[in-house]
């Protein structure tokens, strides 16, 4: 009897297709916040330089782009998606360091769950 090669979602796993649809609908909360400029930062009291909702906004495509890579299991994908999680991480720490340390203790278990959920899936990705 012949094999049948694996479709996509049978290679990609339940989890990471989750971790990838829950990303892909809070970038578009995020995006849609970062189209209304300093408004919403504004009401938290966090005062932020002029050009950061055109950052936030390039950085939410960015981001898109890396879960559309991962999502056709792409190396090129997880390597955006790498250097979006460690510009977001850099940014929390700039920016939002009066919110403390949970703010980037959460970030990194995000991003260890990411890093877990494609280290088991890392011999399906592609160039």
């Amino acid at each position: 009897m012949a094999k049948t090669k694996k479709s996509v979602d049978q290679t990609r796993g339940a989890f990471l297709t989750v971790l990838i649809v829950i990303s892909a609908l809070s970038g578009l909360l995020s995006l849609v916040s970062s189209l209304g400029g300093n408004a919403a930062f504004m009401a938290l009291g966090i005062s932020l330089p002029a050009w950061y909702p055109i950052y936030l906004f390039l950085l939410n495509i960015a981001s898109f782009v890396a879960l559309y890579g991962v999502w056709m299991l792409k190396k090129w994908g997880v390597y955006v998606l790498a250097t979006t999680f460690v510009l977001t991480l850099l940014n929390t720490m700039v920016f939002f360091s009066s919110q403390g340390f949970s703010l980037q203790l959460g970030l990194v278990i995000i991003d260890g769950l990411w890093f877990w959920a494609i280290y088991r899936k890392w011999s399906v990705f592609t160039d």
